[in-house]
């Protein structure tokens, strides 16, 4: 059985996005972007569902910019907390326009025997 990468379980600190997850959230915020099921063909991603899908939609285009890629600045500010199960994951998201902008993408991630689980929480600003 492979053997994941372990990563910190510390409810009383929040800390920054670990290295092993940081291209599969980006991918997710490719998807997010793109609407392209294939982008996270690779991850175990929770689908979202249509009505959050359209959550995720008005949120965008109420806030009035383009999103983009995730550069490495994002991971200068992001963090994640253990939650007794699971990691809450806050992962700030840049715009075209703004450059660092106010969303927020909430992932949350569970752990199994030889992977990472990902599950779309929010997209919101705080």
């Amino acid at each position: 059985m492979p053997s994941i990468l372990k990563v910190e379980k510390d409810g009383s600190s929040e800390l920054p996005i670990p290295l092993v997850w940081r291209s599969d959230l980006a991918k997710i915020v490719e998807y997010l972007i793109s609407k392209d099921s294939s982008v996270i063909d690779s991850l175990d991603f929770a689908p979202i569902s249509k009505k959050n899908f359209a959550y995720i939609d008005q949120t965008i285009d109420l806030y009035g910019c383009t999103l983009v890629s995730l550069p490495d600045e994002s991971w200068h500010t992001s963090f994640y907390r253990w939650m007794n199960g699971f990691w809450e994951l806050w992962i700030d998201l840049f715009s075209l326009e703004e450059g660092a902008s106010d969303l927020v993408l909430v992932v949350k991630v569970f752990e199994s025997d030889d992977s990472y689980r990902f599950e779309f929480q929010s997209l919101h600003v705080p």
